[in-house]
């Protein structure tokens, strides 16, 4: 969907897709979210590796280790049109 090779993309904060298209209402939504613990979806415009924007709706699921405290995120993204 993106374009970007895998070597790339490991282990970067999926944040490095946005560009200047992408508001600043839903990076502040998304930061707002992710403090809550919940599952949340937003959607934002994301850029390829050629420079082309897209729209990507983000599904963000935490992940909780056992003492329930979030280790990880698992975001699912797909393009709409």
């Amino acid at each position: 969907m993106t374009g970007y090779p895998k070597q790339l993309v490991v282990g970067k904060k999926p944040n490095f897709l946005q560009g200047k298209r992408t508001t600043e209402v839903s990076r502040r939504n998304i930061r707002r979210q992710l403090d809550t613990g919940q599952v949340f979806n937003e959607v934002v415009v994301n850029y390829r590796a050629n420079g082309e924007a897209y729209f990507c709706q983000i599904e963000i699921h935490p992940i909780h280790c056992e003492n329930q405290k979030i280790t990880y995120y698992l975001a699912l993204e797909r393009e709409i049109m």
